[in-house]
């Protein structure tokens, strides 16, 4: 079995049985292309030292036939260590685009939790001023709860983004009410991501979900039919 792995090693190159592509948990060295590429150069070398050490006087040209066999026997580790370069240069960029997203991902996690935690503040200084000072005697102006006409789509989309992040972390803490007041807002300015993104989430789709009430048949039953007296 030893034997077979290393006549295949030597008929290959190492990066052709060692090196693995991504995605990852691929190979991120370049320690077998490396070894590939000097075992190709001493072959390459080898195979120029032998040409040239020829005697051009001599009938059978013993050294460029060696030097014939010592190119061949590098090529091989050519194609591997090229292969091998290629691999593990895609491995790395694979590994840096999935720390790339596990990084953004983490950071969006971090600011609905922020997000969360600055709701249920404000929710509970806005109970303790409504026990202290009583509710509203006037309800808002229909001017704050509908933003105003955003002509910049850019401009409307990072709106739209801000009221999102909001309504989801309102909705995570339970605050129905909150996420329900964005739901226009975020239509208005942008339908496509009110679409695809807001109405997509968990915790807002389930404080937008109506409630369920039983259905009452509001007609009565009628009387079963009173069979003909004989006279």
């Amino acid at each position: 079995m030893k034997s077979a792995a290393i006549v295949a090693l030597l008929a290959t190159g190492c990066s052709f049985i060692g090196v693995r592509g991504a995605p990852p948990p691929c190979t991120d060295n370049f320690v077998l292309p490396i070894i590939d590429s000097v075992v190709a150069s001493g072959g390459i070398v080898a195979s120029a030292a032998l040409v040239a050490s020829d005697n051009p006087d001599s009938d059978v040209r013993v050294g460029h036939v060696l030097g014939g066999f010592a190119a061949l026997a590098a090529l091989p580790y050519v194609v591997s260590a090229l292969y091998g370069l290629t691999k593990v240069s895609d491995c790395r960029a694979a590994n840096r685009a999935d720390a790339n997203e596990r990084r953004d991902v983490a950071l969006e996690q971090k600011r609905v939790d922020a997000l969360a935690r600055e709701t249920r503040r404000s929710t509970l200084a806005r109970k303790l001023t409504d026990a202290a000072i009583g509710p509203p005697i006037d309800p808002p102006p229909a001017s704050q709860s509908t933003p105003p006409v955003v002509r910049d789509p850019e401009v409307a989309r990072k709106r739209a983004r801000a009221l999102f992040m909001t309504a989801a972390g309102a909705a995570r803490t339970g605050e129905c009410e909150a996420a329900r007041e964005r739901d226009p807002q975020v239509l208005a300015l942008d339908a496509d991501f009110h679409a695809k993104v807001f109405l997509a989430d968990v915790g807002i789709k389930r404080c937008l979900a109506p409630a369920v009430t039983p259905s009452i048949d509001p007609t009565p039953a009628a009387p079963p039919p009173v069979a003909p007296v004989a006279p």
